[in-house]
């Protein structure tokens, strides 16, 4: 209008057109910043979600990198190729799940010296795969057990499932829960942990039937 009088509006507009607050004129309210529409708040959200993913990523994959030399040789079932080099030649120590301890001699002729509180004997051993099994001329523990690696030098023997006892499945060898004995290398620190073998799980049969330990230099069955 003449005269430089900004047109000013006050209530409701018409559909379609800006709201202006009552006593503001047109002209500042269009001179205004307006905010960012909703599509651009979301993309900003969105980069913000993945920049926060991608971080966490590489935290994890950073993590895994630096123990990757641990896992190929902990918490799994060792094979025969495992067994060999740990223990052929050597003298394991360690304690059954009733908290009686015991040691044996593993020679590289495949015989053995086990001793308990109760018992002193020659025996017989044999890799089988994924087991190793043992032969007494006394009525011992004897059979095939499986071997689960719990840490660096602490091993768990679960009896092999197809002797008459119930299995242990792969969660209770991951927790460390069904084992029938808990061993370690006499010659190296053991690393199992000491609070589960003070409080070891309920007893696993260890007792089982022995069969005649075979003739000398044939193998245990």
């Amino acid at each position: 209008m003449p005269g430089g009088l900004a047109i000013t509006y006050a209530g409701r507009h018409a559909k379609g057109a800006r709201r202006v607050a009552p006593g503001r004129s047109v002209s500042a309210a269009a001179d205004r910043p307006t905010s960012p529409p909703l599509a651009k708040r979301a993309l900003r959200l969105a980069l913000a979600l993945c920049l926060g993913l991608a971080v966490f990523v590489s935290c994890i994959l950073a993590i895994s990198v630096a123990h990757a030399d641990d896992k190929p040789s902990l918490w799994r079932s060792l094979d025969a190729e495992d067994l060999r080099q740990r223990f052929v030649g050597s003298t394991i120590e360690g304690v059954y799940s009733d908290g009686e301890a015991f040691s044996e001699e593993l020679k590289a002729d495949m015989t053995t010296f086990y001793r308990d509180q109760d018992e002193a004997t020659d025996g017989q051993y044999e890799l089988k795969g994924e087991f190793i099994c043992f032969a007494y001329p006394v009525p011992i523990d004897t059979g095939c057990f499986r071997v689960w690696q719990r840490s660096a030098n602490c091993y768990d023997m679960y009896i092999a499932e197809d002797q008459g006892f119930p299995s242990v499945g792969l969660y209770q060898r991951m927790v460390g829960t069904g084992w029938d004995s808990r061993f370690w290398r006499s010659d190296e620190a053991p690393t199992c942990p000491g609070e589960q073998l003070a409080r070891a799980p309920a007893a696993a049969p260890h007792q089982m039937a022995r069969a005649p330990a075979p003739a000398r230099g044939g193998p245990a069955t």
